[in-house]
């Protein structure tokens, strides 16, 4: 998946979240909570260095797309 998206090696382990195995509901969502915002800061990242520096990746695609305006459809 990383690869697909074009995510550099170095920032495969910030990619995705990391696992909560706490017994109790409130420290498991927690963990959780810090692990998805994580996650998506690291997309956020992701997102501007390829709007800055597209690749030949989904993720650069995607950007191009969205930044020209253009949408996806069922057949794109």
């Amino acid at each position: 998946m990383c690869e697909l998206l074009g995510v550099p090696e170095e920032d495969r382990t910030d990619f995705r979240p990391g696992p909560s195995t706490s017994s109790r509901a409130a420290e498991f969502a927690e963990r959780n909570a810090v692990s998805y915002r994580s996650l998506f800061e690291c997309i956020r990242s992701l997102i501007r260095r390829r709007r800055d520096e597209p690749g030949d990746d989904l993720l650069s695609a995607l950007v191009e797309l969205r930044d020209s305006g253009d949408r996806l459809s069922r057949t794109s």
